[in-house]
C-alpha cells in the first residue's frame, strides 16, 4: 500500500491500479487469479456499501428536513389550539395553567419594608 492512502477514494484508486497491473503482468505472476479475485470481490463489495451510506446519508438529510417542517407545523397548531383555548375559557382562567398558558392575574405588591434602627439612630444621644 502506497504511503498516505487514507481516503475511499484513495482505496479504491489504489486497489484499481494494483489490479489493472496485476492483469497487465498476469503471464509473470502466476497463480495471481485467486489473490486478483479476492481482492475485486472486496472492491465491489466496498463499493457496494459506499454507495448504501450515501443513501442512508441522504435519506437522514431527507428526514432531518422533514423533521423540522413536522417540528414547525406542529408548534404552528400549539400555538393555535392555546389560543383557542385561551379565547373561549378566558384569559384570567386557572384552567389555562393545564395548557401551559400563564393566567392573567391582579398584580399583589409587595409591602415596602422599613429598615429597622440601628443603634444611635432614633435614640437620643448621650449627655
Amino acid at each position: 500500500m502506497p504511503i498516505n492512502v487514507n481516503s475511499f477514494a484513495d482505496f479504491v484508486r489504489d486497489w484499481e491500479g494494483l489490479l489493472a497491473a496485476a492483469k497487465e503482468l498476469a503471464d509473470q505472476l502466476p497463480n495471481v487469479e485467486p489473490h486478483t479475485a479476492e481482492l475485486e470481490a472486496a472492491l465491489l463489495e466496498v463499493k457496494a456499501l459506499k454507495d448504501a451510506q450515501d443513501t442512508h446519508q441522504a435519506n437522514r438529510q431527507r428526514a432531518t428536513q422533514e423533521l423540522k417542517e413536522a417540528l414547525g407545523r406542529g408548534k404552528d397548531s400549539a400555538i393555535k389550539l392555546r389560543g383557542f383555548v385561551k379565547a373561549k375559557i378566558g384569559p384570567r382562567s386557572e384552567l389555562l395553567v393545564r395548557f401551559g398558558v400563564p393566567p392573567l392575574r391582579k398584580r399583589t405588591r409587595k409591602p415596602v419594608e422599613k429598615p429597622a434602627p440601628t443603634e444611635g439612630e432614633g435614640s437620643k444621644p448621650a449627655p
